[in-house]
């Protein structure tokens, strides 16, 4: 039992990542988060579709009052509370997803690169400057963890 989402980051074992091509390395990084990448994409969609249905049932909500017909109006105003509290809920959770995704996909890269440099010991400045290192961990990982943060709201919309 987690106490927090983070808790099995860092990960025991990155795995061993697919290196042939660019494609099949982030398929591989989204085979290793695709539950999270599912429900948060499941709730992305959840989330939107409240949103497009929310200005239907305020119409519905404001003929009743225009019709002065209170026993419709109850119910909308109930479909509303319903449909905004899907919405607020819905939202949360795939915010929830998706910040559990950019930080999965960063620490799995993070540990990869980590364990790279530890496999090239001595050898790894004569290969690349410590500027590339770095730049490799704040810039690449950012961005590439970035998508993945983006991957279930584009889904959603």
């Amino acid at each position: 039992m987690h106490s927090t989402p983070f808790d099995h980051l860092p990960l025991k074992n990155p795995g061993n990542p697919e290196l042939a091509s660019v494609a099949r390395f982030l398929l591989w990084i989204i085979r290793g988060q695709k539950r999270v990448l599912a429900t948060g994409t499941f709730f992305g969609v959840a989330n939107l579709l409240s949103l497009a249905i929310l200005p239907g049932v305020l119409g519905h909500g404001i003929q009743a009052i225009a019709d002065d017909d209170q026993d419709s109006l109850k119910k909308w105003v109930l479909v509303t509370l319903l449909v905004g509290g899907t919405q607020a809920f819905t939202g949360i959770m795939r915010h929830r997803r998706a910040i559990s995704n950019w930080m999965s996909c960063a620490t799995r890269l993070q540990q990869l690169i980590s364990d790279k440099a530890i496999s090239l010991g001595a050898d790894l400045p004569r290969l690349v400057s410590t500027g590339e290192v770095s730049a490799i961990n704040s810039n690449d990982v950012e961005r590439v963890s970035g998508a993945f943060d983006l991957i279930p709201r584009l889904i959603g919309a």
